[in-house]
């Protein structure tokens, strides 16, 4: 679709000079004339208020659902977090679930890591934790932070695996490793009550320079 490929080019600054309002309109225009993928950026910038578009809830949902009934699992899994987490609309657990499980066809890590939790907690569905575990294990095993995170919570609680905190602690680094705040701040805690007061405050730093609220109430405690 020549209008999605101009508004890419103007998101990106590819061969052109990046501009904001260009890439808006020709997104627009394409989404009005059915390109799923336009339809999904075009979400996006409402969800978010980025390039240049205020922020729109409802019209970022329009979009979404547009593009999820297209295919487009990144739109079928960002729709489901809004219905899981209820911050924007009210809490559909089961809206929420069924897109998961659309995407999680296409192998969406992400929606991989989100439908496996759901199916740990009985959440929407009838609660299994081996089809959790090998879910979460699928998105771990991709590189996915969150799904790594996830994992090694598996190994360290025992749900559906061994317990094991060599195991769980060696998927955890991993997951904060590669940039996933929520293990950042777990691994600082635990380097701090483990007496790595070094480590503790470079995990928790590097968590909370990502907004991790409890990272930075930690931090605060240390330094006082």
């Amino acid at each position: 679709n020549a209008q999605y490929n101009l508004g890419y080019l103007y998101m990106k600054g590819q061969g052109v000079e990046q501009n904001e309002k260009e890439c808006f309109r020709w997104f627009k225009q394409a989404s009005e004339n059915g390109m799923p993928k336009a339809q999904f950026y075009l979400g996006y910038m409402y969800i978010n208020g980025i390039m240049g578009v205020s922020q729109n809830i409802q019209e970022g949902i329009k979009w979404y659902e547009k593009a999820a009934a297209q295919g487009i699992e990144d739109a079928q899994y960002n729709l489901g977090e809004i219905y899981d987490n209820g911050v924007f609309v009210k809490r559909d657990i089961q809206k929420a679930v069924s897109l998961y499980k659309k995407a999680v066809e296409k192998d969406f890590p992400p929606a991989q890591s989100n439908l496996g939790a759901c199916y740990l907690n009985g959440d929407g569905v009838v609660k299994d934790v081996q089809e959790g575990v090998r879910l979460i294990r699928l998105s771990a095993e991709t590189g996915l932070p969150q799904g790594m995170y996830n994992y090694g919570m598996c190994f360290l609680k025992g749900y559906g695996v061994e317990e094991n905190q060599d195991e769980a602690i060696k998927w955890i680094t991993k997951s904060a490793e590669n940039g996933y705040d929520v293990a950042q701040c777990f691994m600082g805690d635990l380097c701090y009550r483990n007496g790595y007061y070094e480590d503790a405050i470079n995990w928790l730093t590097k968590s909370a320079q990502q907004g991790n609220q409890m990272a930075k109430q930690k931090l605060s405690m240390i330094k006082r």
